[in-house]
């Protein structure tokens, strides 16, 4: 472990996952020398909330692409962390087809993650929606052992939510 792992702030608001890199071209990438009192691992460790709060410091002095720019420079492991919509627009992540859509009985066109595995000759298909809350409450009930007077009193006392959908 060199470089703090973590997520920092940028100046514009934006935020970059920094890992993997010697300490000091992290602190000489950032501009900040007095950040090499920290530069031995046993101090890293021993000081890293510290070292994280400085660090983040200086990583604030920076716009979000300027910060990504000097970083990946340096050969430091960084990425831009970003939201969800941001991410799903992502040019790789379209390129994988990592987010797809189904028809929700309910819910119409619902938007998400895709299988991750991706394999050519058994492709992984969403064949169902996710279901409704209480939609198998009755059997996953009974798996459970409780008889069908069981579950019918628990759905009179109202503590428990059921959809037939």
């Amino acid at each position: 472990m060199q470089a703090p792992f973590g997520i920092y702030q940028a100046k514009d608001g934006g935020y970059v996952s920094i890992a993997m890199s010697p300490f000091k071209t992290l602190y000489e990438v950032l501009e900040a020398p007095q950040l090499a009192v920290y530069d031995d691992l046993k101090t890293l460790f021993d000081k890293r909330d510290e070292v994280f709060d400085k660090v983040n410091a200086e990583t604030r002095k920076f716009a979000t692409q300027d910060l990504l720019a000097r970083l990946l420079a340096a050969d430091i492991w960084c990425a831009e962390v970003k939201d969800i919509r941001r991410a799903a627009e992502d040019p790789q992540v379209k390129h994988l087809g990592m987010i797809t859509s189904y028809d929700h009985p309910r819910g119409g066109k619902v938007r998400v993650v895709a299988p991750a595995v991706k394999m050519s000759e058994t492709p992984a298909t969403i064949e169902r929606p996710a279901p409704l809350v209480g939609q198998h409450g009755r059997e996953i009930l009974a798996e459970f052992g409780l008889s069908s007077g069981e579950i019918a009193a628990l759905e009179a006392s109202g503590d428990m939510t059921v959809d037939a959908a």
